[in-house]
């Protein structure tokens, strides 16, 4: 793999070099993205989806009057987006100031993107996956899931919405499923708050609900793979096992109960 992205490295260097903004120059910045990606090589990843989003695929794949945003620009935009700003909320940020002043044609669009989430949302189609909003004054935009669930997820974050994540995360509909690429990057992109988002979810569920079935509670942290075996396993004992497995990794304090495989937040021990 290290050969294959050395390779595409000196393949991305000639073309910054000759300045080629091109179809040609698209496919190898967008393989090398991929590449990087899947190998979890972080530094090419970002010099690479960087270059692409905010040099070539605006000269190759420009916006004109209504037209929609091409989906291979979505699809990397969707990927750019995860990757820069689908992180929880800090203080000073970075990247806060590249939303509140954006300098790059492709910045104002992704700001103009997130900015209207919202709108998506209230413009979806009855009956298709994609959605109409107006992005940048008088121009309509339509956006495939290369970029809802993108914009999704960062709005889960904003909100400090930590169900909401892993619901969009354990989606199984075509149209609302993250696709590889979109898992890996939130995984790169997450590194060590994943487990402090997770442990989020559980204060927040144990603050919000009396009591709930300790396997929709593990579901929502990823322990699917206990989970799937329920069926075939004698259930107190997988349910123990989610039970310490919650206390020691996700923060469930062990002052929560389990009765009958629900776990009683209200209930005193």
């Amino acid at each position: 793999m290290d050969k294959i992205l050395e390779s595409f490295r000196k393949l991305r260097e000639g073309l910054f070099a000759t300045e080629t903004r091109d179809i040609f120059a698209a496919e190898v910045y967008q393989q090398s993205v991929l590449s990087s990606l899947y190998a979890g090589n972080i530094p090419e990843l970002t010099k690479a989806l960087y270059h692409l989003v905010q040099e070539i695929h605006p000269v190759v794949y420009k916006q004109t009057g209504a037209t929609s945003i091409p989906i291979e620009r979505q699809r990397f935009l969707g990927l750019y987006i995860l990757h820069n700003f689908a992180k929880p909320m800090k203080g000073n940020d970075p990247q806060s100031l590249a939303i509140a002043k954006p300098r790059t044609e492709t910045d104002r669009l992704v700001v103009s993107l997130l900015n209207t989430y919202e709108q998506h949302q209230r413009c979806v189609l009855s009956n298709s996956s994609q959605s109409q909003v107006e992005t940048g004054g008088a121009r309509s935009s339509i956006l495939g899931p290369e970029l809802l669930f993108p914009l999704a997820y960062w709005k889960s974050l904003r909100d400090g919405n930590w169900i909401r994540r892993e619901r969009l995360l354990s989606q199984t509909q075509p149209k609302n499923t993250a696709s590889w690429e979109q898992r890996l990057m939130i995984r790169h992109a997450m590194g060590d708050p994943l487990r402090s988002a997770r442990t989020l979810t559980v204060a927040t569920m144990s603050k919000a609900y009396y009591s709930l079935p300790i396997t929709a509670v593990a579901r929502s942290v990823g322990l699917t793979e206990l989970h799937g075996d329920l069926q075939a396993t004698e259930a107190d004992g997988v349910n123990s096992q989610l039970h310490k497995n919650l206390q020691s990794s996700y923060g469930l304090a062990t002052s929560i109960i389990m009765r009958d495989g629900q776990l009683l937040f209200k209930a005193k021990s």
